[in-house]
């Protein structure tokens, strides 16, 4: 008994290790039956931190043979951009119904929960993502299915190839411990490698190949209305084709292959003609028509017609849909600035033309300001229209000025500059992103309705009045001149056929009503013109007297309840650089001090 006793015990001795390795792998067995690909590979990872290095040792024999499939797709994934993933355990994730134009943005995505924790660095996941997604961006969308990565070594200057060398490049055992964390030693050395190789082939491709920077500029020439002998040619191409007085709020009878011939013509005309053709193929035109909208009979062909620019699909990458929805709000803007440019010009040609018939139709019939109160009240009339006309032109042409210059060329040098210096796509892409974002906040323009990201802009929204307020003015003086040049024509035809009769010995004018409409003075006489001219008067100073405030008030401030400066809640959130252009829109508008007499920015 005693000696079948020692047997036992000295068998039980020799079972406690196997048993004690059972035993773990029985708990590794019933905790992690649930898990699958990283999450596998975390767990494993926490129970590899213990503190029996017995357990430390098999666990990690384990982890190092299970991390070996993972690190075979990691190695795919980084070298060759094949996502070897049929069961999803991988932390990269495919999107298959998503557009090539959506590729960079959308076609990949990193499913945090599959990130094996303890196993890959966290600083290398988004690399490890960027470089693959980086491959198929290459081959997919730059079409380029010939182009392979050569990753030399440091070493030993050999090139990394083949399924053989995966754990020299990406293996587990050559992983180091760093403040008690895994460091992928010969990984990031891989990475940065690879990053390096894929973006300069991407970066370079798309600026040679593909005319990243051309297109850049012709979305700067077109859609900021850079190129302006063009909209000088647009602009007039477009008021006489759809200038009709009869319906001066009718977008009845616009098409969309009317606009295109106009602008067709005004590339032919000016020096846009010399830009490249496929970027002037690139040049649409879009049609702002909502279709529940119940206003539409009061559009105007200026408030539905906005370019457009068909961007290529690899560039499409940088100049992303957000993007191309920003330009449209800066065109927006810039276009009706160039609109009531436009017109106030037009109307001060008509005002000259009137002020000249007007003196012609005085000295022919022989009367001036002292004896005719319905002369004095047209001339009048004509002077406030002039004095309010010039008002607006100041406003508008340094506002367009500051626009044009201080904005968007300060912010395209930015971009070049940028551009130039970018490592990687994602650092062109923020750089087109942060210059369209400093436009927008420069600019004073107004989020679209509807959207919820949108802070209050007061600065916008008082950009936004006066310009309303103008281009009022200028309707009432489209119609108001029409009118009167119609007539002064009409009179001043009847007064040459008169002259040509009397010349013959006839009779000037056949009746009395010939002789009336001679002092009828075009119809200027009329008092509810006058009276509306005034109110409009009244209207344009208040709110430019606002606007000066909102400007001062984004630079310097506002004192809030407590005595503390609030600064740039009109305009958003602007550095102290970003001021500087805004401070001399201020002296350009304020150039002689008349709103600084009225109390502004006191």
């Amino acid at each position: 008994c005693d000696w079948s006793s020692d047997v036992c015990s000295s068998d039980l001795v020799e079972l406690r290790g196997p048993t004690f390795r059972l035993n773990i792998l029985a708990m590794l067995v019933d905790g992690l039956r649930e898990f699958t690909g990283g999450n596998l590979l975390s767990a494993l990872y926490k129970h590899s931190i213990h503190g029996n290095t017995v357990h430390v040792k098999i666990v990690q024999t384990i982890l190092y043979k299970a991390s070996r499939p993972w690190f075979e797709i990691l190695y795919a994934w980084t070298t060759k951009g094949i996502l070897s993933d049929p069961w999803n355990e991988f932390f990269v994730k495919e999107i298959s119904d998503v557009e090539e134009k959506h590729f960079w943005k959308k076609k990949y995505r990193i499913n945090q929960d599959q990130v094996p924790i303890g196993i890959l660095d966290p600083e290398l996941v988004q690399p490890s993502y960027n470089v693959g997604k980086g491959i198929n961006f290459i081959r997919r969308c730059l079409l380029d299915g010939q182009w392979t990565m050569q990753i030399q070594s440091e070493e030993d200057a050999s090139t990394v190839e083949g399924e053989n060398d995966i754990e020299n490049s990406l293996g587990y055992r050559y992983q180091s411990r760093e403040n008690g964390n895994i460091k992928n030693v010969a990984l990031k050395k891989t990475l940065t490698s690879a990053t390096v190789l894929v973006h300069s082939h991407i970066l370079c491709t798309l600026k040679e190949e593909n005319h990243l920077m051309q297109h850049l500029f012709a979305l700067k020439q077109f859609l900021l209305l850079g190129q302006g002998d063009f909209f000088s040619a647009l602009m007039e191409g477009l008021h006489n084709e759809f200038n009709k007085i009869e319906e001066p709020s009718s977008v009845k009878g616009i098409y969309k292959h009317s606009l295109l011939s106009i602008v067709e013509g005004a590339l032919r005309s000016t020096n846009a003609k010399y830009l490249p053709q496929y970027i002037i193929e690139r040049l649409q035109v879009e049609l702002i028509l909502d279709p529940g909208d119940e206003m539409e009979d009061h559009h105007r062909i200026y408030d539905i017609f906005m370019l457009d620019y068909q961007v290529p699909d690899p560039v499409i990458a940088i100049v992303h849909t957000t993007a191309l929805d920003q330009y449209k709000m800066v065109f927006s803007l810039l276009f009706r600035l160039k609109k009531i440019e436009f017109m106030l010009n037009f109307t001060w040609r008509q005002s000259a033309t009137l002020q000249h018939a007007l003196q012609t139709s005085a000295q022919y019939t022989g009367i001036d300001v002292s004896v005719s109160s319905g002369y004095a009240q047209a001339t009048v009339l004509l002077r406030n229209i002039s004095i309010l006309r010039q008002s607006m032109t100041h406003l508008i042409v340094n506002l367009k000025s500051y626009l044009m210059f201080e904005v968007i060329e300060g912010g395209w040098q930015r971009l070049e500059l940028a551009i130039d210096n970018a490592s990687t796509l994602d650092e062109a892409i923020e750089a087109h992103d942060n210059y369209l974002d400093s436009i927008i906040r420069k600019a004073m323009v107004r989020s679209p309705k509807g959207d919820q990201a949108s802070r209050p802009n007061l600065l916008a929204d008082q950009v936004d009045i006066v310009l309303t307020i103008a281009s009022e003015f200028c309707d009432l003086q489209e119609k108001l001149f029409a009118q009167s040049l119609e007539s002064a024509e009409i009179v001043a035809q009847k007064r040459v056929e008169a002259e040509s009769r009397l010349k013959q010995g006839q009779w000037g004018f056949h009746s009395q009503q010939d002789i009336t409409e001679q002092e009828t003075f075009f119809g200027l006489i009329d008092y509810s013109t006058l009276k509306d001219v005034s109110i409009i008067s009244e209207k344009y100073n208040k709110h430019s007297l606002e606007l000066l405030k909102a400007l001062h008030s984004s630079i310097d401030g506002n004192v809030s309840k407590d005595g503390t400066m609030e600064r740039r809640k009109l305009c958003g959130d602007l550095n102290d650089g970003d001021l500087h252009p805004q401070r001399f829109l201020i002296a350009q508008l304020d150039h002689n001090d008349f709103y600084a007499n009225q109390g502004v920015g006191q």
